[in-house]
C-alpha cells in the first residue's frame, strides 16, 4: 500500500513538471528590420531684417552724455518713422552711462562718462535697410551694430525639406533590402528631429558717421536665402524573399 502511494506522489510530479516544462514560452528571434536616417534641405528667401543702432555719446559729466544721448536718438527715431517705420517696429535693447576711464602712468584718471542707446529695428520691406541705414547715420546714429536677415515663411520650407529627408531614408532603405536579397516591409516608426531652424544671416557693419560721409552711394545690401534643414529616422520590417 505504502509502495502504491508512493508511485502515485512520484508519477504526479514527474507530470506536474512535464507540464511546466511544455508551458515555458518559446522566445522566437525577432523579424529583421532595416533602419535609415535621412537627411533634406529646402531653401527661402529671406524677407525681414533686423538692424541693431547705437548711439553714443561722451561728455564731462554724466547728465551731459546722457541728454547729449537723448536728443541724437530721439533724432534718429524721428527719421526712422518719416521713412515709414512703425513705433511698435522699435525697441530699445540697451541704455547705459558709465565712467570713462584712461590709464596714464599705471594711474586711471576719469575723463568724462559715456552714454550708450542701442535700438533694435523691425524691418518688412528688404528694399528699405540701405536706406535706413544711410538715414540713420545721417540723423546722429554712431553705430550700426549688425544687420540680421530672417524669412516669415519658414513653416513650408521646412515640410519641403522634411519631405526630402523622408524620400531619402526610404530610397536608401529599399537598396539595402534588395542588397540583402529581400524588400522593404511595413513602416514601423518614423521620427524627425528638430535642426533648431535656420539660423539668421548676419551683416556685421560697424559703421560710423564719419564712415558714411565719405560714401556717396546707399549701403547696398544683399539678403541672400535661409537654409532650412530636416533629419528622419525611420524603421521598416524587412521581407525575405
Amino acid at each position: 500500500m505504502k509502495r502504491t502511494a508512493l508511485s502515485a506522489v512520484l508519477l504526479a510530479a514527474v507530470a506536474i513538471t512535464a507540464g511546466a516544462q511544455s508551458q515555458v514560452p518559446s522566445f522566437a528571434p525577432p523579424p529583421p528590420q532595416i533602419v535609415a536616417t535621412g537627411h533634406g534641405e529646402s531653401k527661402v528667401a529671406s524677407d525681414r531684417a533686423t538692424i541693431m543702432i547705437a548711439v553714443e555719446t561722451r561728455a564731462k559729466t554724466s547728465a551731459e552724455a546722457g541728454q547729449a544721448n537723448a536728443r541724437k536718438l530721439k533724432a534718429v527715431q524721428d527719421t526712422l518713422i518719416r521713412l515709414g517705420i512703425q513705433r511698435d517696429q522699435i525697441a530699445t535693447v540697451h541704455y547705459s552711462v558709465s565712467p570713462d576711464w584712461r590709464y596714464e602712468e599705471r594711474k586711471q584718471r576719469l575723463v568724462g562718462y559715456v552714454a550708450m542707446n542701442m535700438l533694435r529695428i523691425q524691418i518688412r520691406k528688404l528694399e528699405q535697410v540701405g536706406q535706413l541705414i544711410d538715414a540713420s547715420l545721417a540723423a546722429g546714429a554712431t553705430n550700426i551694430n549688425s544687420v540680421e536677415f530672417t524669412a516669415s515663411m519658414l513653416d513650408s520650407a521646412r515640410r519641403v525639406a522634411i519631405t526630402a529627408a523622408v524620400a531619402q531614408a526610404r530610397a536608401d532603405a529599399e537598396a539595402m533590402a534588395r542588397a540583402a536579397g529581400g524588400s522593404l516591409g511595413q513602416l514601423l516608426e518614423i521620427t524627425t528631429q528638430d535642426m533648431g531652424g535656420p539660423r539668421p544671416m548676419m551683416m556685421q557693419q560697424m559703421r560710423t558717421m564719419e564712415s558714411k560721409a565719405m560714401a556717396d552711394v546707399e549701403t547696398p545690401i544683399t539678403p541672400g536665402e535661409q537654409t532650412i534643414m530636416a533629419t528622419v529616422f525611420a524603421r521598416w520590417q524587412y521581407v525575405a524573399r
